[in-house]
């Protein structure tokens, strides 16, 4: 369960990683926005990608126990 552990630490640090970027995000303008959706590697925006992280991490946690 260690690994689990590690897993769950590392998922929440990408969480909080991913919160910090939509907050970057949104302070951007409009126009630099664009800029970054355009040459982004996904096809969710920082905003979308905190979304689909937090409930990854939320669904985890529930399930989860050490």
């Amino acid at each position: 369960m260690s690994e689990m552990k590690n897993f769950m630490y590392e998922l929440n640090q990408f969480m909080k990683w991913s919160e910090e970027m939509k907050d970057a995000y949104e302070r951007l303008s409009e126009e630099e926005q664009l800029l970054v959706n355009k040459h982004t590697p996904f096809t969710e925006t920082p905003r979308q990608l905190n979304k689909e992280v937090t409930k990854w991490y939320e669904s985890m946690h529930e399930k989860v126990s050490y």
